[in-house]
């Protein structure tokens, strides 16, 4: 039997929640001050690491500042702004946008020949991902970054990354509903999708 690709579409419908929490995860950059319970993002974090890797290598690395361990990211951009001449107290102050920050490292791992750094940072996406949707489904917010600041050499070393790189930062925390959300256009496939 043979299935044209626009019916597919209509006779298959997605789980309602999946779709749900799909369309619900936005970029926030406005959070409430208050403390996101350390099981929820343990819960989250469980979920990420199912993200599929080549050869089952699992490159991916997450680094948890919450709390006083800020501090310690904190120090980390002003010295990375300082050696790149950023104004070092407005990058100290981005380690406090949000209660979570989430240091994302890829380490690819070398031993493997037929492993490819792309691969492995394509694997790190995929848990960053399904990171960010987990969040969600627990009513909690986050804005994923990649700024030079962010993916230092100085926020790899808080970070704990060796034989890799941060490939992110990702902020965590409950919604300040008294921000509106950046206006954003309706995600559409047209002009993104080719069909041959």
């Amino acid at each position: 039997m043979n299935i044209a690709a626009d019916e597919a579409v209509h006779s298959t419908t997605l789980p309602s929640t999946f779709e749900d929490i799909v369309r619900r995860r936005r970029t926030v950059y406005f959070f409430e001050d208050r403390d996101v319970p350390r099981h929820l993002l343990e819960q989250a974090l469980e979920l990420a690491v199912f993200a599929p890797s080549h050869f089952n290598t699992r490159p991916w690395r997450f680094t948890v500042f919450a709390g006083s361990a800020r501090n310690e990211l904190a120090a980390a951009y002003e010295k990375a702004a300082m050696r790149m001449g950023w104004h070092p107290l407005r990058a100290r102050s981005r380690a406090f946008d949000a209660p979570v920050t989430v240091v994302i490292g890829c380490v690819p791992d070398v031993r493997h020949p037929r492993v490819r750094p792309l691969e492995e940072e394509f694997a790190s996406a995929a848990a960053t991902q399904n990171l960010m949707l987990a969040l969600t489904s627990m009513h909690l917010a986050s804005a994923l970054s990649s700024s030079p600041l962010q993916v230092s050499r100085e926020v790899e070393r808080a970070a704990g990354i060796v034989s890799g790189r941060v490939i992110g930062v990702l902020q965590v925390g409950y919604r300040d509903t008294t921000r509106e959300l950046f206006k954003r256009p309706r995600p559409d496939i047209s002009g993104v999708v080719h069909w041959r």
